[in-house]
């Protein structure tokens, strides 16, 4: 969701409003926490947040954080009706520039209509190593297709799988993921598909790893052994450095790599740990984000089950 104006992530929080992930009353994420976990900048965060204190949809208390104002669950669905009517209007407007007859788009939408409501949509489940990743890639995927996926931790699959299989008719997870996945699923003889999407890097991140100087020793902080594999072969394609990676290091240990090396590069995972520390010295967070095309597979797999779909239960989108 890297690149979200204002707007997008003011949008993003009426939905979830609307839809009760934030109830009336409830304190919500920070800016900082909710820039972290739909992958903006903070200061955007920041001004969507002033944006929706104006529309009167949250309140800030000086010294305690933000809160969903107290609005009864009429006028939730109410935001939600508003959002869906100007979602509805704009593809009209674009089916009408586009020369579509009036008559084949009322045809078009009666069939869509059908085909969502009168058959149940399957279930869905995202799958990732760590907390930090899983709450940003079911985010970017409800943004993006209006989906909500159960969020299930890699070890919750490998400690009941039976549980997990059960739970979901497609089981999504990032490419890295997608073998283990599929071994723990077929363990138990379960018949729930597997499929992988692909997960893009951030652009603005990947520029200034494209900037480090060539031989600069890059330090390297993640959350598990293959992210760090991951992102060692994401600093070779920009770039010739020496790099050193340490796998979920305390504060203790970040520091003395900090008096070792020129730059250091870190995961989402991470990120709190990073911010906490403060170091003087150049850091650059690389997170990666769901694909607008495995976004499309998503949809296709949950909302239209009757589509053809891959045998092998790999999306190469």
């Amino acid at each position: 969701m890297n690149g979200l104006s204002v707007q997008a992530v003011v949008d993003h929080v009426i939905d979830r409003l609307a839809s009760g992930i934030y109830s009336p009353g409830s304190k919500l994420p920070t800016s900082r926490e909710l820039a972290i976990e739909i992958g903006v900048h903070r200061n955007t965060a920041a001004k969507a947040y002033r944006s929706l204190a104006d529309l009167g949809l949250i309140t800030v208390k000086q010294g305690r954080g933000s809160f969903a104002a107290a609005k009864a669950q009429q006028e939730n669905r109410q935001l939600r009706m508003n959002q869906l009517s100007e979602s509805i209007t704009d593809s009209i407007v674009r089916a009408r520039r586009s020369g579509m007859p009036e008559d084949d788009l009322r045809r078009l939408i009666d069939e869509r209509v059908k085909a969502v409501y009168q058959a149940p949509p399957a279930r869905g489940a995202f799958v990732e190593c760590n907390s930090e990743d899983l709450t940003v890639a079911v985010a970017e995927i409800e943004h993006l297709t209006g989906i909500r996926l159960k969020p299930l931790l890699l070890d919750e699959i490998d400690q009941a799988p039976a549980k997990a299989s059960a739970d979901a008719d497609v089981i999504f997870t990032s490419l890295f993921h997608i073998t283990e996945v599929k071994e723990l699923i077929s363990r138990v003889g379960a018949t729930t598909k597997v499929v992988s999407l692909y997960t893009q890097p951030d652009e603005q991140a990947l520029l200034e790893i494209a900037q480090i100087n060539p031989g600069s020793r890059v330090g390297i902080v993640v959350s598990n052994v293959e992210g760090g594999r991951r992102y060692v072969a994401q600093l070779n394609t920009f770039t010739s450095v020496s790099p050193q990676v340490l796998v979920r290091p305390n504060d203790e240990e970040i520091r003395k790599l900090a008096q070792t090396v020129d730059v250091i590069v870190y995961s989402r995972s991470r990120a709190r740990q990073m911010d906490r520390l403060d170091l003087d010295i150049r850091t650059i967070g690389l997170s990666f984000h769901i694909s607008g095309d495995s976004a499309v597979r998503v949809t296709e797999l949950l909302l239209h089950p009757s589509a053809e779909r891959a045998t092998d239960g790999h999306s190469n989108r």
